[in-house]
């Protein structure tokens, strides 16, 4: 199936890996960032799927919006996609979206949300009403909207109940070959914990930093960058490692033994924790949104409620305390397989 998958730009981000995943694995289907930022789109090229980019690392605007829509025009008239996919929660794409299905009905068109869908739609935060308006207006002329997990297609269909039919869940998915794992490891001494996405506050990143600075048997590597990456740095002791971005995630989750996030917001999928379970690591989190989802309600791993449970629970820690925890999340994850993602996402884009 040809689809053509749009997103905004092409910084590093697990929505960007699993295009990249997608790439080496279908060599039919191609790749459009709006704006040409990012190591994404040259890694794509490398596989040998046709990459686009439109514009440089300006700022997105109205006249802009009317260049992309002659530009994806042509596309769309010269390479005949069976379906169209927008990944990043943007004004400038939602519109992109309704455009294409107005000019083009023939066209199947979806919007992919891969975050909690209330961070644009609740009421209480700024210009909600606007991101809300916007959101409905592209949902009820396009084909439909595919939700990362249960968890936010029913978070969608509370607040949206007017789409409820036109919601569908594609799992996100990993390189089952890229992060294997034939035995589990030995437990380190101190143990290594590691933590994985985006230096914010939203993902707890601060607190985890406060906890683990008072922590005595423990050490943290944080991988990411955000908003947060230097005052995190600031508040870190010697026991706390960053090392910004990396490709080799895989590489990184064999020479530690933990995987911990604790966010402050509901999370709507995390492709993280999902590589960690599949390398063998014990994954510790709270649970909010659809990390309890993944983790099958602590089958796979474990939950605490706050930080010192974490300090206590470490302090504590046996490994053959926690053996079948890690054979039950080894299991798990190969349902999040990059193939089964690809498998359904072209079944709800041909059946819908």
């Amino acid at each position: 199936m040809r689809i053509l998958h749009v997103l905004k730009t092409g910084l590093i981000g697990g929505v960007e890996k699993m295009c990249l995943d997608i790439a080496k694995k279908c060599p039919e289907h191609e790749f459009l960032f709006i704006k040409n930022v990012g190591t994404i789109p040259g890694e794509i090229e490398k596989v040998g799927n046709n990459v686009y980019t439109f514009f440089d690392d300006r700022k997105l605007s109205f006249r802009k919006l009317k260049i992309a829509k002659k530009r994806i025009d042509k596309m769309i008239y010269y390479n005949r996609y069976d379906a169209i996919v927008f990944h990043h929660g943007s004004y400038f794409l939602w519109a992109l979206a309704k455009y294409i299905k107005k000019y083009f009905p023939w066209m199947k068109v979806f919007v992919y949300i891969h975050s909690d869908s209330q961070i644009f739609l609740s009421n209480g935060r700024r210009g909600y009403r606007r991101r809300r308006r916007k959101l409905i207006r592209s949902a009820e002329s396009i084909n439909g909207i595919i939700a990362i997990s249960e968890y936010v297609k029913n978070k969608i269909q509370e607040t949206l109940p007017q789409l409820k039919d036109k919601v569908f869940v594609v799992h996100n998915g990993i390189d089952q070959q890229e992060f294997s794992c034939k035995t589990l490891r030995k437990f380190h001494d101190p143990i290594r914990c590691i933590y994985v996405g985006k230096i914010n506050q939203d993902k707890g990143v601060l607190n985890l930093i406060v906890a683990f600075n008072k922590f005595q048997n423990a050490t943290l590597t944080i991988v990411g960058m955000g908003d947060d990456f230097v005052e995190c740095q600031k508040l870190a002791n010697e026991k706390i490692n960053f090392i910004g971005e990396r490709a080799n995630i895989s590489k990184l989750l064999n020479t530690h033994d933990v995987f911990v996030h604790f966010p402050l917001q509901h999370e709507g999928f995390g492709i993280s924790i999902v590589e960690a379970m599949a390398k063998g690591l014990l994954c510790i989190t709270n649970g909010k949104g659809a990390l309890s989802e993944i983790l099958e309600n602590g089958k796979g791993g474990v939950f605490l409620n706050s930080l010192s449970e974490l300090e206590k629970f470490l302090s504590t820690l046996r490994e053959e305390d926690v053996t079948t925890l890690r054979q039950n999340a080894l299991e798990i994850s190969k349902k999040y397989s990059i193939d089964n993602t690809i498998k359904n996402l072209e079944e709800v884009c041909k059946n819908n």
